[in-house]
């Protein structure tokens, strides 16, 4: 939450008409407003160039960027400024999954994380409903991950609360018997559980909290993360 907090705090940056930022390697989404115009929201703010507007929309990104007075803003006709930026680096796109609306697969743990990070999110849908977040584990050569999401039917006790449960896969033939730890990034379209708890026409605001629930390196049993995140839908 406080990578978070800090991210909006320097989207002001943008938008008090300061000479200058620099963003780097910052977490994005890429949409487009309603005339078609792509652009990117990033933990500094919306920002939009030549590089971005060849993006796909929908996807994730990390992004790396300077702005100064110089490059001026752009309106977008949904009433947003969006900053004119220089890229200073290559996009790179942040694999991506969506929540699977049923129990993880009671047979099956997977392979344990060597570490799982905290999600980075927004509790609306700045970043488009994508939950972003690093993790390590143990590979040999030839093999990759894929990384699922899974919302659990469990009683949690709390009818606000949604346990979710992670689970990383590994993928491919390994041609050596050396591991090495490799990490990775995975954002997760957390879209299919705002449908299931909200509405899309509603006018009233309802908090659940999300909780996540994963496998780690040298333990049986599954480590619950004992923070809770903040999701706001609409409700009717």
């Amino acid at each position: 939450c406080s990578i978070l907090t800090m991210g909006f705090m320097l989207s002001s940056c943008l938008d008090s008409g300061d000479s200058s930022y620099t963003g780097v390697m910052e977490f994005s989404y890429v949409t487009m407003d309603n005339s078609g115009l792509i652009y990117a929201r990033s933990e500094g703010g919306m920002i939009t160039s030549p590089q971005i507007k060849l993006l796909d929309p929908g996807k994730c990104y990390l992004l790396s960027y300077t702005w100064s007075s110089e490059n001026g803003t752009t309106s977008s006709v949904d009433d947003f400024l969006i900053s004119n930026v220089v890229l200073t680096a290559e996009p790179v796109q942040v694999p991506s999954t969506m929540l699977i609306l049923q129990d993880a697969p009671k047979d099956d743990i997977g392979t344990p994380f060597t570490s799982f990070s905290r999600p980075y999110f927004h509790p609306g849908i700045y970043f488009g409903d994508f939950w972003a977040f690093s993790y390590q584990w143990k590979k040999k050569e030839g093999e990759t991950a894929s990384v699922e999401f899974y919302k659990s039917t469990e009683d949690t006790g709390n009818p606000d609360e949604v346990m979710i449960d992670v689970r990383l896969n590994k993928t491919g033939t390994p041609t050596g018997t050396t591991e090495k730890t490799e990490s990775g990034r995975i954002a997760v379209n957390m879209n299919p559980l705002r449908l299931l708890l909200g509405s899309s026409s509603g006018t009233q605001t309802k908090n659940i909290y999300l909780r996540f629930r994963y496998y780690r390196e040298g333990q049986s049993e599954p480590f619950t993360d004992p923070y809770k995140y903040l999701m706001t839908i609409y409700t009717d």
